[in-house]
C-alpha cells in the first residue's frame, strides 16, 4: 500500500518490522522500489534476498527484470542530451545477468518472465535480444506483441513495428490486440512522420489503425485517443485531431497537451493559446509538458508579431507575446514546475524570440540542471541579438566546465553565429584589395580547432563546416573558406556548402569564380535551389555583367522558379545594379506578388542610375498600392534627391518619413540630408542638423559636411567641422585631411 502511495520510507519501515521475511515480502520490496523509480535499490534487494537464502520464484524474477527496466529509464534521464546513448549499458548488463539466473532456475520460458524480458531489452535499446526472447515464446499473448511493437516504435524501427502489428493479425499467428497494442502501433506511425517521404504513408496507415481500433471498441479509450490526437497533430490534420478530442468521454492533461502541441506545430499558435485556459477551467492540472506546449505557442505568436524597436533600434521587442509568456512563466512557478529542465529550455527560447535576453538569462541562471540545449539556446539568442561577445563568453564557460568532447554540432554553430555577429561590426583591414576581419576570423579559427577535437558525428561536422565556410568568407578569408569546403567529404557536400562558398566569392567581388563554382555544383548533379541561384545573381551583380544575369535568368525560367519572390527580388536588384533598369522593371512586373523588399530593390536601382523622378514616382506608387514604405525605401529616395540637388524634395521626404510613416531616421538618413543641404550651400543648416540628430556623429557624417564646405569655400565652418571630425578618431583613410586641405587651398 505504501509503495503504491509513493511513500517508500514507510514501506521500508514496515518491511524491516516483519520478523520472518519470505520470498513474497522480498518480491514486494523489489517491485515497490522499481515502481518508484529506484531500480538500483530494487536490484540490490533482488540479489540480497538470494543471499538471505530465499529462493526466487517467477514473480521475483519478473520484479528483478522490471528493476533493470527502471535502471534503463534512469540512465535515459541522466543522459542529459549531450550524446546519444544507443543502449543503456548498465541496465542491459544487469538485465542479462538476471536473465541468466532465471535461465539457470528454469524460469525464463514462462509467459510472464518472457514478457518482462522483451520489455526490459526494449527499454535497454537491444531489440535484437528482445526479438530473440519473443521468438522463443510458444504462444505470445497481447502483452508479448505489444511490448515488442512498442520497443521497435521507441527505438527508431517504426516500419518493423508496423510489420509486427500486421503479423500479429495473420491467421497463423493471430492474437487479438489490446488498446495498448494500438497505442504502440500508432506511436510507430508518429515516428514515420519524421522520415522523408513517409508522411502520406503514415497518414494512410494511421487512418487504417484508427478504423481498426474503432472496430475493437478502443477508439474512445483515453490512451488510444490521446495517441490519435498526437498522431494527427504531427501529420498536420488538425481537423481530425480535434474530432478525436471532441469525441472523448473525458480529457486528461495528456489529451489537452497533445492538442495544444498539435496546433503549435501546425502554425496555429493563437488557437493553441486559446485552449490553455480551457484546460485549466476543465480542472485538468497542467504538468511541465503542458506548460512547454503553451510556452511554444507564445514563441509562435512572437514569430508572427512585428514588435517594436527599443534601445535606439538595437533590440526588437515582441510585447504582446512577452506578456503572455511572462504570465505562463509565473503560472508554471505557482504550480511548482519552475525547475523542470525541458520547461526551462522552452522559456529561454521564448524570451529570446520575444527579444528579452535579460529574462532569458535569468531563467538560465536559475536552472538547477542545464543540458546542452540550455546553453545553445542562450548562446544563439545573444549571437542573433547583437551580443556576440556575451555569446562567446558563455561558450567559453561551457567549454571550461564540460570540455569540448561533450559538445555537439548545434552549440558549435551557435558559437560561430556569434563570430559572424562580431564580424558584421568589425571595420576590418584592407589587405591585397580585400577587407579582412582579423579579430572575428581568429575567434572562428579557435572554435574550428575545438570542433575538430570534439569528435562530432559526420552530420554535425558537415553542419559546422558549412558555418565555417560562411564565417571565413564573410571575414574576407576565401582561402580558409575554400579549405574548409574541401575538407568536407565530396559525397557530403550538399547544396548548403556549395551555396555559402558561392556567396563568399560573390561578396568578395570575385563574380567569375562564383559563377564557375555554380556551374561545378550543377555538374556534380546537385539540384540548384533558390539560395544557390540567388548567390549566382549576386555574383552577376558583383561583375555588373548583364549578359551573365540574363543567362542565369533563363536557367531560373527553365527550372520553373521565375515566380519565386526571393529570386524575383534578386533579379530586380541584379538588373538594376548591372545598369539595366528596363530589365529590372520587366522582372518586377512579372512577379505575381511584390513585398516591400522587391519594391526597395527597384527603387535602389533607379536611385543608383540617377533616375530621380522614377524613384519619386515609385515611392508614391508604393503608397497607392498599400505597401508600407520603410527606412530602406526612404534612404534610396533621399540619396537620389541629394545627388540630383533636389534639396526641397529631400526635406519633404525626410519629414514625410518621420511624421507620416513614423519611420525612425537612421544615421544614414541624416548623412543624406547633410549632403543634400551641403550641395545646396546651406552649410549652417547642415551642421545644425548633424549636431541635433539622435545619433553620435562619425567620420562619414563630418566628411559629408567637410565636402560641402570645400564646394562652397566656407573655411570658417570647415575648421570647426574638421576639429569635430578629428575627435571622432574614425578617419583611417585621411579623407578628412584631404578635404580640409582642398577647402583652405581654394
Amino acid at each position: 500500500m505504501y509503495f503504491r502511495c509513493g511513500s517508500v520510507r514507510d514501506a521500508e519501515v514496515v518491511f524491516q518490522g516483519i520478523a520472518c521475511q519470505n520470498v513474497v515480502t522480498w518480491t514486494t520490496l523489489v517491485y515497490g522500489y522499481s515502481e518508484n523509480g529506484q531500480g538500483s535499490l530494487a536490484l540490490q534487494c533482488f540479489y540480497r534476498l538470494q543471499e538471505e537464502g530465499c529462493k526466487p520464484n517467477a514473480r521475483t524474477f519478473v520484479a528483478g527484470i522490471k528493476a533493470c527496466s527502471s535502471v534503463a529509464k534512469q540512465e535515459e534521464l541522466e543522459g542529459d542530451g549531450q550524446k546519444e546513448l544507443p543502449r543503456k549499458e548498465a541496465a542491459l548488463k544487469a538485465g542479462i545477468a538476471v536473465h541468466l539466473r532465471a535461465g539457470k532456475a528454469g524460469m525464463d520460458t514462462g509467459i510472464f518472465v518472457s514478457n518482462a524480458l522483451v520489455d526490459m531489452y526494449s527499454n535497454c535499446g537491444s531489440m535484437l535480444l528482445a526479438r530473440e526472447v519473443f521468438e522463443k515464446i510458444k504462444l505470445p499473448d497481447a502483452v508479448s506483441w505489444t511490448s515488442l511493437i512498442m520497443g521497435y516504435a521507441e527505438n527508431g524501427e517504426e516500419k518493423v513495428a508496423l510489420e509486427m502489428f500486421e503479423r500479429m493479425q495473420r491467421r497463423e499467428s493471430y492474437c487479438a490486440p489490446s488498446a495498448r497494442t494500438f497505442v504502440a502501433a500508432l506511436k510507430a506511425c508518429s515516428g514515420l512522420v519524421a522520415e522523408d517521404g513517409q508522411r502520406l504513408a503514415a497518414l494512410e496507415k494511421g487512418m487504417v489503425l484508427h478504423s481498426q481500433a474503432a472496430s475493437f471498441g478502443f477508439d474512445l479509450d483515453v490512451f488510444v485517443a490521446n495517441t490519435l490526437v498526437d498522431l494527427y497533430g504531427k501529420l498536420g490534420t488538425m481537423v481530425d485531431a480535434r474530432k478525436v478530442f471532441d469525441r472523448m468521454v473525458r480529457h486528461t492533461v495528456v489529451s489537452w497537451t497533445a492538442l495544444i502541441l498539435g496546433y503549435v506545430e501546425n502554425n496555429e499558435a493563437e488557437a493553441a493559446l486559446d485552449l490553455f485556459p480551457c484546460m485549466i477551467a476543465s480542472n485538468s492540472r497542467p504538468d511541465a509538458r503542458s506548460f512547454v506546449a503553451a510556452v511554444k505557442a507564445c514563441t509562435g505568436v512572437a514569430a508572427k508579431e512585428d514588435g517594436s524597436r527599443v534601445d535606439h533600434g538595437k533590440q526588437l521587442l515582441k510585447v504582446a507575446a512577452l506578456e503572455m509568456g511572462m504570465f505562463l512563466h509565473s503560472e508554471a512557478m505557482r504550480h511548482g514546475l519552475g525547475s523542470a529542465l525541458v520547461l526551462g529550455n522552452a522559456l529561454i527560447h521564448m524570451y529570446v524570440e520575444c527579444g528579452s535576453l535579460v529574462d532569458a538569462h535569468k531563467v538560465f541562471e536559475r536552472m538547477r540542471l542545464r543540458d546542452l540545449a540550455s546553453w545553445t539556446e542562450l548562446i544563439l539568442g545573444y549571437a542573433e541579438s547583437d551580443g556576440g561577445e556575451l555569446a562567446l563568453s558563455l561558450f567559453e564557460q561551457l567549454v571550461d566546465r564540460n570540455g569540448c568532447a561533450s559538445l555537439d554540432g548545434p552549440v558549435f554553430v551557435a558559437a560561430l553565429q556569434a563570430c559572424l555577429s562580431l564580424s558584421e561590426k568589425e571595420a576590418g583591414t584592407a589587405m591585397d584589395g580585400k577587407l579582412l576581419k582579423a579579430k572575428a576570423l581568429e575567434r572562428g579559427m579557435a572554435i574550428h580547432t575545438l570542433a575538430t577535437k570534439a569528435g562530432l558525428k559526420p552530420h554535425d561536422l558537415a553542419f559546422v563546416t558549412n558555418c565555417l565556410v560562411d564565417l571565413y568568407a564573410k571575414c574576407g578569408s576565401m582561402a580558409d573558406a575554400s579549405s574548409a569546403f574541401l575538407s568536407i567529404d565530396s559525397s557530403s557536400r550538399g547544396v548548403v556548402a556549395w551555396t555559402v562558398l558561392i556567396q563568399g566569392h560573390a561578396a568578395a567581388g570575385d563574380g567569375v569564380l562564383a559563377l564557375e563554382m555554380l556551374q561545378r555544383m550543377k555538374a556534380t548533379g546537385i539540384a540548384l535551389d533558390v539560395k544557390a541561384l540567388a548567390a549566382g545573381l549576386k555574383a552577376c551583380e558583383a561583375m555588373a555583367d548583364v549578359s551573365a544575369a540574363k543567362l542565369l535568368h533563363w536557367e531560373i525560367c527553365r527550372l520553373g522558379m521565375e515566380s519565386d519572390p526571393v529570386l524575383g527580388t534578386c533579379l530586380v536588384s541584379c538588373y538594376a545594379k548591372c545598369g539595366s533598369p528596363a530589365d529590372a522593371q520587366q522582372a518586377f512586373d512579372a512577379l505575381p506578388s511584390r513585398g516591400v523588399v522587391t519594391w526597395n530593390a527597384l527603387l535602389a536601382g533607379y536611385s543608383h542610375q540617377g533616375m530621380t523622378s522614377r524613384a519619386l514616382g515609385l515611392l508614391e506608387a508604393m503608397r497607392e498600392e498599400g505597401v508600407r514604405r520603410d527606412a530602406v525605401s526612404y534612404l534610396s529616395v533621399l540619396t537620389a534627391c541629394s545627388h540630383a540637388g533636389l534639396v526641397d524634395e529631400c526635406r519633404e521626404k525626410f519629414e514625410e518619413m518621420r511624421r507620416e510613416e513614423r519611420v525612425e531616421a537612421r544615421i544614414e538618413h541624416y548623412h543624406c540630408m547633410a549632403d543634400s543641404l551641403g550641395r545646396a550651400g546651406e552649410i549652417d543648416e547642415a551642421v545644425a542638423m548633424v549636431r541635433g540628430m539622435p545619433h553620435e556623429a562619425n567620420e562619414v557624417t563630418w566628411r559629408s559636411v567637410l565636402g560641402a564646405c570645400a564646394r562652397s569655400k566656407n573655411v570658417e565652418v570647415a575648421k570647426v567641422t574638421f576639429e569635430l571630425s578629428d575627435r571622432a578618431k574614425d578617419d583611417a583613410s585621411g579623407a578628412g585631411y584631404m578635404l580640409m586641405a582642398n577647402t583652405v587651398q581654394s
